[in-house]
């Protein structure tokens, strides 16, 4: 069948909203504008910060990139043209522009899809084959699957856009939309328009319903695997690692299958809330997805609140420190055995790691660490030698004191006397009433003097219990018990000298 009112469209008239009145041009291209500076800033935010923090090049955050690359090239796709035609009064597009912006919307699209599958598969090995996720979801494997995501759609897109270049088109050129799609060209065609469009849409079905079964039934697995978890705790902690994911899942899948789904009952939408919604959940969701990524994924957000807190630091360093002569650093938990040789090993294995260097990393990891078991070698000499001479208690106690950083409490007493003169007295009354002289008993030649062995007094060390309070002589429980070996020797003298003069130590 011929058709001698088809003619050779040059342009294309890009309608936009509908009904919009002129004077809301400015507002709507302004709110348009500022729309696309949250797209293209939050997305190459995520990109750069990714790229730049090693601790992210793991294959979840990988695949959010793919995603913030997606949404990125679809706004800048649609909404430049879209903003002249309210800004600059500019709605021609020609022609094959308007093929070429309907491939990329198109091909942007079902990669979404597809890499929107990708991350259901990582959350679906992450929880359900926990064990093996490292070995089976690595950063190639990632980037693999992605790259497939992108290919796809971009093979299969190539062939519809020479299927509707084939398709004569009348007189109307108005492209009932704010971009150029499938749908608003395909209804300017003449002739051929129904396989053209039944082989768009089964595609089109394909590359949505696909991933999303796939999506819905990895979701199930990973509930009834949760479900499983007996602690309540573990199975929300577990369930939050995927809330962005079904976050921006359900923002991408949810208003597309409303609107097909209206379709498919019979409800239809006039033109100008057809435009509206098409437009918000094609744009909004791009512009959404990175403060989803901040906000609700841990490592991202810790490390922006170390990025913050580090240049707060540097801030108040730049503005502090040059008015201080002498500025000294306090660590805390600081371990004994740290050496000013040990510190700069840990300054140069940091260096490495922020340049990236794999090669020299692996080199300052093996000297740090033959750096702390040489510096801890020698912390242990320095307190062997503290225990050498197990004649001079006065002075092993005292490095007991220093190597424990022991400081026994000040003894105090009441103010008042009161207590103390009436244990004054009582202890008086029986003094005067005693009349056998004070003398001293010198033990039998032929009695044993008792003798304790170092092992003995080792084993009643061990025994002690170190989480009860310490005795009169204000020794605390836990440096005998862990010090037992080097004080065995030591007490052991002090107790067979008391035995034998039948003395107390004073």
């Amino acid at each position: 069948m011929l058709y001698t009112n088809v003619t050779r469209i040059k342009d294309f008239f890009i309608l936009g909203f509908p009904g919009l009145l002129p004077q809301y041009y400015g507002p709507v291209s302004a709110l348009l504008f500022v729309l696309y500076l949250v797209i293209a800033a939050g997305n190459i935010f995520i990109l750069v910060f990714v790229k730049i923090e090693h601790s992210l090049h793991k294959p979840s955050y990988l695949i959010f990139c793919h995603l913030a690359l997606s949404d990125l090239l679809f706004g800048t796709v649609t909404l430049p043209k879209t903003i002249s035609k309210y800004w600059f009064n500019d709605s021609i597009i020609s022609f094959y522009s308007c093929f070429v912006q309907m491939y990329f919307v198109h091909f942007l699209g079902a990669a979404h899809s597809f890499i929107l599958m990708v991350m259901a598969l990582d959350r679906f090995i992450a929880i359900c084959v926990p064990l093996r996720y490292t070995s089976l979801f690595t950063n190639i494997t990632v980037n693999v699957l992605c790259g497939i995501s992108w290919l796809l759609p971009m093979s299969w897109m190539i062939g519809v856009i020479f299927d509707v270049l084939r398709v004569p088109f009348c007189n109307s050129n108005i492209i009932a939309q704010c971009y150029c799609d499938h749908l608003s060209i395909i209804n300017l065609g003449c002739e051929n328009v129904r396989e053209v469009t039944i082989v768009a849409f089964s595609l089109a079905m394909f590359s949505l319903l696909l991933p999303l079964s796939f999506i819905i039934l990895s979701y199930f697995v990973i509930i009834v695997a949760v479900l499983r978890i007996s602690s309540s705790d573990s199975r929300i902690r577990t369930l939050s690692t995927c809330s962005p994911q079904l976050i921006i899942t359900c923002l991408y899948f949810m208003p597309r299958c409303f609107v097909y789904l209206a379709n498919y009952v019979g409800y239809t939408f006039n033109i100008s809330v057809r435009t509206v919604v098409v437009m918000l959940y094609s744009l909004l969701p791009a512009a959404v997805n990175p403060l989803i990524y901040c906000l609700k994924t841990k490592d991202i957000k810790e490390n922006l609140k170390l990025k913050l807190l580090q240049r707060k630091k540097n801030v108040v360093e730049s503005e502090v420190l040059p008015q201080v002569e002498e500025f000294k650093y306090l660590k805390a938990n600081q371990k004994p055995w740290l050496t000013a040789e040990v510190y700069r090993l840990l300054r140069a294995r940091n260096t490495t790691f922020t340049a990236g260097d794999q090669v020299g990393l692996r080199a300052a990891r093996n000297n740090l660490s033959r750096g702390i078991r040489k510096a801890k070698k020698q912390y242990s000499r320095k307190i062997a030698h503290r225990f050498s001479d197990s004649k001079d208690t006065r002075s092993l106690w005292r490095g007991i004191q220093t190597i424990m950083n022991y400081k026994p409490a000040p003894q105090t007493c009441d103010s008042t006397t009161s207590t103390l003169n009436e244990l004054n007295d009582f202890f008086a009354w029986f003094e005067a009433c005693n009349s056998t002289p004070e003398q001293k008993l010198s033990p039998s030649p032929n009695d044993k003097v008792l003798t304790l062995s170092t092992d003995s007094v080792r084993r009643s060390f061990i025994k002690i219990n170190a989480r009860k309070a310490s005795g009169p002589d204000n020794i605390p429980g836990r440096v005998l018990k862990d010090c037992a070996a080097e004080l065995a020797a030591v007490f052991t003298d002090i107790f067979n000298i008391s035995l034998t003069l039948l003395l107390l130590p004073q």
